[in-house]
């Protein structure tokens, strides 16, 4: 048997610069950042 846990996290980013950022899709931009950063750090 396999337990399977889940968990809702936010997360809220201030920027240290300013960001250019395409007119369409910013939470596409965003979400693909986080998940290959994530991916990186987390996967061995």
């Amino acid at each position: 048997m396999i337990n399977l846990f889940l968990q809702h996290f936010r997360f809220h980013l201030d920027p240290k610069a300013p960001l250019r950022m395409p007119a369409h899709n910013k939470g596409n931009v965003i979400r693909g950042g986080f998940g290959s950063t994530f991916r990186r750090i987390v996967c061995p």
